[in-house]
């Protein structure tokens, strides 16, 4: 009886856990692509506060 509780609750997980996985393989690049574009199409002067924006921004939206 409990194995049948186990498997059952392994079944949900376990789809769950493998989709979390690929959407972070597949988003985390996202901000060192952001970072290097950034610095490559901002002027030098104003590059620093933006990058500081940007790591707020991700830090905001990532919780």
């Amino acid at each position: 009886m409990d194995f049948l509780v186990v498997r059952k609750s392994l079944e949900s997980v376990v789809p769950s856990l493998i989709s979390i996985f690929i959407i972070g393989l597949l988003l985390g690049p996202m901000y060192p692509i952001a970072m290097n574009h950034t610095s490559r199409v901002l002027p030098r002067w104003i590059l620093t506060g933006s990058t500081g924006w940007i790591a707020e921004f991700v830090r905001y939206f990532h919780s």
